[in-house]
């Protein structure tokens, strides 16, 4: 296990690659850096293969090579359990993972020949078919988000927030007592984390990002403030985590005022303001929030408000279907705002779109004929 997730360690500080590489005549491949998130991935996936192989039956003192794991009938019984398990109907996220562990089990141990190729066709089974359209779920959270009420309470909602934190403090008349001093310094803290979903979801609605990159944004690296007066406009840019892809927006007016209201004056009276994280963590200056913790504290803001289900993922769908909205075409806009790797995943998006302007084509086209009466 050592040897494997040593084999997968990013390379040395200064240096690209871990190992020598080859001069192009021989044919080597510079090898791909690995992430720290994959290595942790991996880790995961072969505690829960090396567990599943013990509830197959192996006994434990047997287990004593991870090319083990990698033998046909081993990784198929192994892939099974987990697959009962988690109660699936079919190929899931979850069991890919466990099947991509075993393919990068598979490449270190060099599985060639027949072997491999079995591997990789049972492996193949444990994923599921590539999304060539917008999922179930995210499609249903779209209707909920069509209805204009609902659209218009979600893009009210971080100024809506933000007045809701500014009379969280007024209700707390200053006093002279100990009591009513820490009670007005709760009430104020409150207020500053209410303030902070307020700034997160503004700039979710101008540029959705995913839960991981908008907890890690930088005061320092990431926000600038342009301009002076009213033509201040404040620019958030980061290069995505998951995609490698540079996004960017500029704030609105509106949106600008409110994150300048947020640092100028709610950020100091939460955690840690002098560190550079624009969304400090709670316990330490030293890192941001963490994400899911936040990506739930957002949605649960979203859903007492709306009454919308509506999880940071769900919320860059709804920013994909404004832009095919009001521009049907516009694919371009889709990827680049979302930092899609490539236009593929901005045509799930963009398919039921088309499907719905069809479906209205369709009905005028009825109504026209109706109203003119029958044709001869």
């Amino acid at each position: 296990i050592q040897s494997f997730l040593q084999g997968m360690a990013p390379p040395p500080p200064g240096r690209l690659f871990r190992g020598p590489v080859g001069d192009g005549a021989s044919g080597a491949v510079a090898p791909k850096p690995v992430s720290a998130a994959t290595i942790e991935a991996r880790r995961t996936g072969l505690r829960l293969l090396l567990h599943a192989a013990a509830a197959i039956g192996i006994p434990r003192d047997q287990l004593l090579s991870l090319a083990q794991l990698i033998e046909l009938e081993t990784a198929g019984a192994i892939l099974q359990w987990h697959h009962e398990r988690l109660g699936s109907p079919g190929p899931c996220a979850a069991l890919a993972g466990l099947a991509d562990t075993l393919t990068a089990i598979a490449a270190s141990r060099r599985l060639q020949g027949p072997e491999r190729d079995q591997l990789r066709s049972l492996l193949a089974q444990a994923r599921p078919q590539r999304q060539r359209e917008m999922a179930e779920h995210l499609a249903q959270t779209q209707v909920q988000l069509e209805q204009p009420h609902i659209e218009r309470l979600l893009l009210r909602l971080p100024q809506d927030l933000m007045a809701k934190a500014r009379a969280m403090v007024a209700q707390q008349a200053p006093q002279s007592g100990d009591a009513d001093a820490s009670r007005r310094s709760r009430a104020e803290a409150d207020a500053a984390g209410l303030a902070a979903i307020a700034a997160a979801i503004e700039i979710e609605l101008h540029l959705p990002l995913r839960a991981f990159d908008l907890a890690r944004l930088r005061l320092d690296e990431h926000v600038t403030f342009l301009g002076e007066g009213r033509r201040r406009r404040c620019r958030v840019s980061i290069t995505t985590h998951k995609t490698k892809v540079p996004v960017l927006t500029e704030l609105s007016a509106d949106g600008t005022a409110l994150l300048s209201e947020y640092l100028t004056h709610w950020r100091p009276l939460g955690p840690h303001p002098n560190t550079a994280w624009l969304f400090p963590a709670r316990d330490s200056a030293s890192t941001h929030r963490h994400e899911g913790h936040f990506g739930e504290a957002i949605s649960r803001q979203i859903q007492q408000q709306t009454g919308v289900d509506l999880t940071l993922h769900r919320l860059r769908a709804f920013a994909a279907g404004l832009i095919l909205r009001d521009h049907e075409h516009a694919l371009g806009d889709v990827r680049a705002v979302l930092g899609h790797a490539s236009l593929e995943t901005a045509w799930q998006h963009y398919m039921r779109q088309d499907r719905l302007a069809a479906s209205e084509r369709l009905t005028q086209a009825i109504q026209k004929r109706r109203s003119g009466g029958s044709r001869s």
